[in-house]
């Protein structure tokens, strides 16, 4: 009798108890034996259960972390490139109003003079060029032949090491706009005007009401519609640049959970009114970029510090600045606070914070021939920038103050 794999397996395995189900004998087994999720390293056998021959491992896939970064992709952060140069130079031109014809009413012996001088209202603001960015990682890659069977699975692997090197970049290019933001909506060099300040009549954190979150729908729907109907508006920008603006051109930055309890406690969704619509595009957010750490020393809040290694990259936290460390990164005596607690939400226009590219992301690679090693090093030279842009609109949200 011939038997398949499966069947000489369970003839084999008959002595041993099978919990009672549907499904089969042999893929219960290996499900109860083996588990559902993934194994130790140290739990691979070396031997095939049968033969007792040495088993080969075949390399399947590569996961690679991921880095979420929206902020970038939801279009408010507008990206440029430029070749030359130790500054950014951005001008902006004020409209030019009309003045009193000279042709109306002409008498004899009147000369309209066509050179009378009157120049044009022009500003400039400049931008110094503030990010810099270096990261490595090093292969052995006469060691890496000795993980893998193929070529395939040696490229995954460098390729997913190049991955995850760029995401490093990624990851502080996204902080770096929430930075922005933070930095724009408490600016003691451009503060908002008292125009980019909307205060709500209250609102409760423990249990925020239908009422105070209608009043919250409502002032985001009067702010679009004061958009909508200024020929321009300068009451919206730190600098007071006169413009015409339109909501298709912000995005709102909602902090998380406000979206959710809309559609619980107000019903909204496709069925409902448009009474209930926010007129932006909704981008949730968990904070603004105001986030500090701190530690409880007997229920006083001491400030901490990055701590870095040798290299300066952060491995710790210190209680002073440029101090020992004292905590590990994810010690459970730290605590954070936001710095933006009254916010909830910050409409910003599109361009708001903006990247300039002069030296962009690369990695080179260099040997090193007595430890047989590549280091592969990837760098963007301080000559880029992440900054916000005053003369675009920025309207917080707030919680009422008093």
């Amino acid at each position: 009798m011939n038997f398949t794999n499966v069947q000489l397996w369970n003839a084999l395995r008959k002595k041993y108890k099978s919990f009672a189900s549907l499904t089969a004998e042999a893929t219960a087994d290996l499900f109860s034996e083996k588990g559902w999720s993934d194994i130790s390293r140290d739990n691979v056998p070396a031997l095939n259960q049968f033969f007792e021959l040495s088993m080969r491992v075949a390399f399947q896939k590569m996961d690679i972390a991921k880095v979420n970064t929206r902020l970038i992709e939801s279009g408010l952060v507008e990206v440029f490139g430029t070749e030359n140069g130790g500054y950014l130079q951005r001008i902006s031109m004020e409209t030019i109003t009309p003045v009193s014809p000279a042709f109306i009413n002409l008498k004899d012996g009147d000369s309209p003079d066509p050179y009378v001088v009157r120049k044009p209202t022009a500003k400039e603001r400049f931008f110094t060029m503030n990010f810099g960015f270096q990261s490595l990682v090093t292969i052995q890659e006469y060691q890496v032949k000795t993980v893998f069977l193929d070529e395939y699975g040696m490229s995954a692997f460098l390729g997913g090491v190049m991955a995850a090197l760029e995401n490093g970049y990624k990851y502080q290019l996204e902080l770096n706009v929430f930075k922005c933001i933070h930095e724009c909506i408490n600016s003691a060099t451009h503060p908002l005007q008292d125009t980019q300040k909307i205060e709500l009549a209250s609102w409760t954190d423990a249990s925020v009401t239908d009422a105070e979150l209608l009043d919250l729908i409502a002032q985001l729907q009067d702010l679009a519609t004061a958009m909508e109907t200024s020929i321009t508006q300068k009451g919206f920008n730190a600098n007071a640049f006169d413009t015409a603006v339109s909501p298709e051109d912000h995005v709102v930055l909602l902090r998380a959970g406000i979206a959710n309890k809309i559609k619980r406690q107000l019903m909204v969704g496709a069925y409902n009114p448009d009474n209930l619509t926010i007129p932006f595009k909704i981008l949730e957010v968990q904070d603004f970029g105001g986030i500090q750490h701190y530690v409880d020393i007997n229920s006083t809040a001491t400030l901490l510090y990055p701590h870095y290694d040798n290299l300066g990259a952060v491995d710790g936290w210190a209680t002073s600045d440029g101090g020992d460390k004292a905590y590990d990164l994810d010690d459970e005596a730290i605590y954070t606070v936001d710095l933006d607690a009254n916010v909830l939400a910050v409409v910003a226009q599109k361009g708001l914070v903006f990247e300039n590219i002069k030296d962009p992301y690369q990695v080179i690679p260099i040997f090193n021939p007595r430890g047989l090693y590549n280091n592969y090093w990837a760098s963007a030279p301080d000559t880029n920038t992440v900054a916000y842009d005053a003369n675009y609109d920025c309207i917080e949200i707030i919680k009422p103050q008093s």
